[in-house]
């Protein structure tokens, strides 16, 4: 019963299981973690390698400080399931209030800062 019960924890721990990164542009383009969608907006390289993003658990993670006020997501996630709140002088804190909602679109969280 035990390899059994391992192996359930560990689909359960792959299910829950999710990344995120920030950078400037130029760094997510050095990792391609983005590449243009058209002449003057860029999207989410669904071919990223993964390897170099944090990885975490969705259902325990409800927030993130980011050194930087200016936050643009690449990834997509509904603006009803976080807020984003302006911190001491260059810092932000991403809160998320609903995380199934936020992770439904995109087990990847991207994020470009200045």
């Amino acid at each position: 019963m035990t390899s059994l019960d391992r192996q359930l924890q560990d689909a359960d721990t792959k299910l829950h299981e999710a990344f995120y990164y920030y950078g400037t542009k130029n760094e997510l383009i050095q990792m391609s973690l983005i590449k243009r969608a058209g002449m003057f907006s860029w999207e989410v390289d669904e071919n990223a390698d993964l390897s170099g993003l944090t990885k975490i658990d969705s259902r325990s993670f409800a927030s993130l400080d980011i050194p930087s006020e200016s936050i643009e997501f690449f990834s997509e996630h509904p603006s009803s399931a976080y807020r984003i709140v302006k911190k001491e002088a260059g810092k932000s804190t991403l809160y998320i209030d609903d995380g199934q909602r936020f992770w439904e679109l995109s087990r990847v969280l991207i994020m470009r800062i200045e």
